[in-house]
């Protein structure tokens, strides 16, 4: 019993295929994922700031607006 304990956590994990991973093969997904997960928290946080800054540039025009400068606000003139 013991030695069947040990041969199935000592085993390779399988494929869908059913053939073994290779140890290199797993570290290769282990970092793909991990690298994908950085990518997508950055995007994240930039998506963030972005709805920010989209926010405070919308408040800035209707400020504008409200003042009459609508034909500055959009040729940047001061």
């Amino acid at each position: 019993m013991a030695d069947q304990r040990n041969a199935v956590t000592n085993a390779a994990p399988y494929t869908h295929t059913g053939a073994p991973v290779q140890p290199r093969i797993r570290r290769g997904v282990r970092f793909a994922k991990r690298a994908f997960r950085v990518v997508r928290n950055l995007l994240a946080v930039l998506g963030v700031c972005f709805a920010y800054l989209l926010v405070i540039g919308y408040m800035q025009y209707q400020d504008r607006a409200a003042a009459g400068d609508v034909g500055c606000s959009f040729t940047h003139c001061l």
